[in-house]
């Protein structure tokens, strides 16, 4: 029968010992069992501080994966809370996935709005994620900032852990149990934007403690950085206080380990008190191991008979049979010895597979180093392969619990998934950067090409059909003279029989389905014969077409379509429907150009008409006295027109800063307010401009002390009261023709539609 190598050993060790040197050794270790006590005792310090470090780095794990939620979060801040749960949300549900030791995830989003007493407080809204059994339940809602939150966002710390409390998972009260939360602060550009967190059940850090064993008996808790239990083998005391004095949680605070002989019920045990650090927070909790000293005796004892062992081994060593033992022995351990200490340093490249024909432990020993050695070589590879950016690369594992191999393996995938979500926020971000670019160009458009209705009608379809890729389009505004049609003012690659049908009834077919109903159309199953698309290579429907309202506040003056070979996406649609107000706007004001222009042309015949009669009343004063009732009824006529232009009318004066520096009464009764309202501040803060239509202003105001007439329709908001304004920028200069000042001249819309 083949003896092992740990045979053979024991066998040489056990009959040198017993012949030679047990008395002596025996002898020695009885009078040092005082030193065997001590070195037993810092056994259990050192377990204590071993096992300190292991949970700080579970807790430390834990928060890893919350510091990675809130990097996530801070990217999300930007998106829309309809978007945004979408995506946290999944991320909550993903980490419960792959952390069975996370019972839920939660956060808050901080914002403020305005209540019902017109004041504004702070609100925080609340996405979370728990789990409840084999499910995943989640949830949104919006909370107050209570204390307790604004403790944890006011504190100098971006990281916390909380105290013990009772929570029910289910909801149900039976269900309730200690929970403590992990939790750390998310910013957007050094601005806190809110707190992500997770939930652990104390139970979990009882299973962890539980774990333990370090073989001398007694039991293992844990308090909280307050003294209250989070773990104890008596679950009745989980969440209270503990009876730990102020003197020794002052020396733990300061120290990380301490301890002292305590006598409980007429037993002494001995208590090692061991600081855990909870990652970056301030706070701390307390590993206490409870040894009951007549234990630790025993142990000591353990120690003499191991003193017994170790004694006749070291003694063995120096007899005759150390060379017939150590010669086979230690050269493949010294083989062995000098690869892992290649191995140690990194140097991979230089270690050497070790033959060998032993069938005892050392043989197996050597082929575990070299399978080692192999797996380090091509665990090296697959990193040196990531670390290039070839993903896909793949390695085999030793074992179902291959660590490093899984750990690997783990971050491949993550490095993935982030690559990924790099690739999908660049797309989001194209497609923003492409609504911009569009809003601008257009923008720069409609105010270039603000003086006649065609031209600027037919500069947006032929624009519009470039920019977003349609194939046609086309522009139906509704009928000044009847109003129940719409006209199509403006087309693009319209094939011939679809522009002579340039009129289309309110209601009838889907332009005047979309104009009376105001939402947008999208279709990508289209009517037989509705619409065909010319090309060199003959006729053919469109795979899409799309209508668009185009609205002005909710005033809707006409519809835009657009018909393509190719189907719309999300984006496309959201900005052809936020530049259709803008359009609609700019048609409008176009339009009240036009009917400004014909007033005018109307006041100047007739005032021509006037300077005719009059030649005619100096050349002949019979002629004068014959035509003076009709010259009377003609000048009423023109002095009614001024006089309603004038009641319509009212000024402003600015400097070239666009600040008030005068107002007419007739401004000042009409919007019921006082001069020093107004005097002093800059026009376009009175002004209610949209986003898009600021831009538009800007241009017009920069016109204007350029020394450019300017014309815009805008709306002011005074007192809850809103008016429809149209004004008309006219820059004044001095005697070196440089802009002095702006006169703006502002007339009532509704006022002004009646003229």
């Amino acid at each position: 029968m083949r003896l092992s190598l740990r045979t053979k050993l024991l066998l040489y060790i056990i009959v040198a010992t017993i012949l030679i040197f047990a008395p002596s050794i025996g002898y020695l270790g009885l009078i040092n069992k005082d030193d065997y006590y001590s070195i037993g005792k810092k056994d259990i310090d050192s377990v204590a501080k071993r096992y300190s470090i292991e949970i700080e780095k579970k807790i430390d794990n834990y928060f890893s994966t919350i510091r990675a939620l809130a990097s996530v979060n801070s990217t999300l801040s930007e998106y829309s809370n309809f978007k945004k749960q979408d995506l946290v949300l999944g991320n909550y549900k993903k980490v419960l996935n792959n952390n069975t030791k996370i019972d839920g995830i939660w956060d808050s989003w901080e914002f403020s709005r305005e209540n019902i007493n017109g004041k504004i407080e702070g609100k925080r809204r609340s996405y979370s994620a728990e789990r409840i059994g084999t499910k995943i339940r989640t949830n949104i809602e919006i909370k107050d900032l209570t204390n307790a939150y604004q403790g944890i966002a006011k504190s100098p710390y971006n990281e916390s852990v909380m105290e013990p409390y009772l929570y029910s998972f289910t909801g149900r009260e039976k269900d309730k149990c200690l929970v403590t939360s992990l939790s750390v602060k998310f910013f957007k550009e050094s601005k806190r934007v809110g707190i992500v967190g997770i939930d652990i059940k104390l139970s979990n850090i009882q299973n962890l403690l539980n774990s333990i064993d370090y073989g001398y008996g007694g039991s293992v808790e844990m308090l909280s950085s307050n003294a209250r239990y989070l773990s104890s083998v008596n679950e009745s005391l989980i969440g209270s206080s503990s009876n730990l004095s102020d003197s020794v949680y002052d020396i733990i605070k300061t120290k990380n380990i301490y301890s002292h002989i305590v006598a409980v019920n007429n037993i002494e045990y001995y208590k090692v008190y061991s600081k855990v650090v909870i990652a970056r927070t301030n706070d701390f909790w307390i590993l206490v191991f409870n040894v009951p000293k007549e234990q630790l005796q025993y142990k000591a004892v353990k120690n003499i008979q191991l003193t017994f062992i170790i004694g006749a081994l070291g003694l063995l060593l120096l007899g005759v049979f150390i060379v017939f033992i150590t010669v086979p022995l230690t050269a493949p351990i010294h083989r062995i010895t000098k690869n892992l200490k290649i191995m140690a340093k990194g140097e991979l490249e230089n270690v050497k597979k070790q033959k060998t024909n032993r069938k005892d432990e050392l043989g197996e020993m050597t082929e575990a180093m070299n399978l080692v050695g192999e797996s380090l070589k091509e665990k090296t590879l697959f990193a040196e392969q990531i670390g290039s950016g070839k993903l896909d690369a793949d390695i085999n594992l030793l074992s179902s619990n291959d660590t490093l191999g899984k750990a690997l393996i783990s971050m491949r995938d993550n490095l993935k998934k982030a690559k990924e979500l790099e690739l999908d926020f660049k797309k989001e971000d194209e497609k923003r950067q492409w609504a911009t670019k569009g809003y601008a160009f257009f923008a720069e458009l409609l105010r270039k090409n603000n003086e006649n209705l065609k031209e600027l009608s037919n500069e947006i379809v032929k624009n519009l059909v470039k920019y977003v890729g349609a194939n046609q389009a086309g522009i139906f505004i509704q009928d000044t003279d009847e109003e129940n049609y719409l006209d199509l003012v403006a087309a693009y690659a319209y094939e011939r029989k679809k522009y002579i049908n340039n009129r289309v009834e309110k209601g009838i077919g889907l332009v005047g389905t979309c104009y009376i109903e105001t939402q947008k159309i999208y279709l990508t199953d289209i009517p037989k014969d509705y619409i065909t698309i010319t090309s060199g290579l003959g006729d053919a429907n469109p795979t899409s077409l799309l209508l668009v309202p185009l609205k002005n506040e909710d005033d809707v003056i006409g519809v835009l379509e657009r018909a393509s070979f190719n189907h719309f996406d999300d984006y496309q649609i959201e900005f052809i429907e936020k530049l259709a107000s803008t359009i609609a706007a700019t048609i409008l004001t176009v339009q009240n150009n036009q009917k400004t222009q014909y007033l005018l042309e109307q006041t100047n015949q007739q005032a021509e008409e006037m300077r005719s009669q009059e030649e005619e009343m100096r050349q002949n004063m019979e002629e004068l006295i014959a035509t003076q009732e009709e010259s009377e009824r003609k000048s009423s006529q023109a002095q009614e027109l001024t006089s309603a232009l004038n009641k319509s009318n009212f000024v402003v004066h600015c400097n070239v800063d666009g600040v008030v520096s005068f107002v007419s009464d007739s401004y000042l009764k009409f919007l019921s307010i006082n001069a020093s309202v107004i005097v002093g501040r800059k026009y376009v803060d009175m002004l209610n401009i949209s986003d898009s239509n600021l831009i538009e202003y800007n241009s017009l105001w920069h016109k204007a002390i350029e020394g450019e007439v300017s014309k815009i329709v805008s709306s002011v908001k005074i007192n809850d009261n809103e008016h429809k304004l149209y004004q008309t920028f006219m820059p004044f200069k001095n005697e070196d023709e440089l802009v002095e000042k702006v006169i703006i001249l502002i007339n009532d819309f509704n006022i002004f539609k009646e003229l």
